[in-house]
Parts: C-alpha cells; structure tokens; sequence
C-alpha cells in the first residue's frame, strides 16, 4: 500500500486520493462507483474483466477526477462475493493502461499489469499485481522505455 501512496502523491492530480473512502479498506464490502481511490465527486469509467475465469466481469473503476494530464489513472478492482451477498473491494491498479497477465494469484484471479506514463511520455513504470490474501498487490516493478511502437523493458538479470 505504500508504493500506491506514492504514486497516488505523483500523479499530478488536482483532487487529493481519498484511498480509505468511507472507512472502506481492502477487504470491505464497498461500492464501486464511490470506494476505493476517488475524490470527493466520483466520475467513473469502467474497465470491467473476467479476472477469475468463472464467467462473470470483475468491477474495475477509476475515478477520471482523479487521473493525471498523462493519462495515468487509480483502478479500482472489485469481485462479487456471493457468502457475504455484496461486492468487495480487492484493491487498486496503479496506470495509463492495464492489462490482463498469464499468471493467477489465490483464487485464480489473474495477475493485473498496470503501465504508468512517467513525466515525458517515453518511458513507463510496468507494476505486476498479484491478489494475496484477498488484495491486490504489488509483486515486481520494471521501468521501460517507448521504442517504435513496442516497450521495452529493463530486468534485473543476477
């Protein structure tokens, strides 16, 4: 959650993150469209997906009041819990884009990559989330660079 603070404190956004909105927290039963990362006056867009391959789209929201003049934008992931009979919060994606990753984390909810444009244009921070413990969180950092119409990405390679 700490690396989300500080890329939440560099967006560039005018409006401050309300990242605990109504006392929700990773975990909670939340509403997508006013939970998460979003300011006072939510305006939401959507980019729902099948996270867990069971056929029914995960709520992912982002607030536009809240993205960056580069695009970057808070994207908050919700699931549908039928125990509790309401929709929980799993956490926010950091990104200009995000975008589906082959691996899965408990559950079998997929890995979510999130591409955020760093100041410039030609260059992006890649975050690989993973959901642990009924969160999405941070598993590895890249920084790449735009080339032609492709990344390219540095790794650390020991």
């Amino acid at each position: 959650m700490a690396c989300l603070m500080v890329v939440a404190g560099c967006s560039g956004a005018t409006s401050r993150p309300d990242i605990h909105s109504a006392g929700i927290v990773v975990g909670d039963c939340a509403t997508p469209a006013a939970h998460g990362v979003v300011s006072g006056a939510p305006r939401p867009r959507r980019a729902d997906r099948d996270l867990n391959g069971d056929g029914v789209v995960e709520e992912i929201v982002s607030d536009q009041r809240m993205c960056s003049k580069d695009g970057n934008c808070h994207w908050n992931v919700f699931t549908r819990d039928r125990a509790r009979r309401c929709t929980r919060y799993l956490g926010t994606i950091a990104g200009r884009e995000i975008e589906l990753a082959e691996e899965a984390g408990e559950g079998g909810f997929r890995d979510v990559r999130g591409w955020w444009r760093l100041a410039g244009g030609k260059r992006y921070l890649l975050q690989h989330y993973r959901l642990n413990r009924g969160a999405y969180t941070v598993v590895e950092v890249l920084l790449c660079r735009r080339r032609l119409d492709r990344l390219v990405c540095v790794e650390d390679r020991k």
